[in-house]
């Protein structure tokens, strides 16, 4: 998305490897990404902040690092929420 775009939001945007993408901006900040899976496999996302919350998978864990992997099962989803640059 444009930097000058505040606030913005998709839903269910396709992405490769049989995924389904939403995701929300505000104030100038990305908050959550949520990704349903339609078919099992390994899921790679380069995350849009550096700390966050996974929900969906087994805890719901705080992470520091850039870039995520979660092997999702087939209809799993997981919402992953921006843990400090609200």
């Amino acid at each position: 998305m444009p930097v000058d775009w505040k606030n913005a939001s998709f839903k269910t945007l396709r992405a490769e490897g049989a995924y389904l993408v939403s995701a929300i901006k505000e104030n100038g900040g990305i908050t959550e990404v949520k990704i349903n899976a339609e078919a099992a496999g390994l899921m790679q996302l380069k995350l849009p902040f550096k700390t966050f919350y996974i929900k969906g998978v087994k805890n719901n864990i705080i992470y520091a690092i850039i870039c995520c992997r979660l092997f999702l099962k087939r209809k799993e989803s997981v919402l992953i929420e921006n843990g400090f640059e609200k």
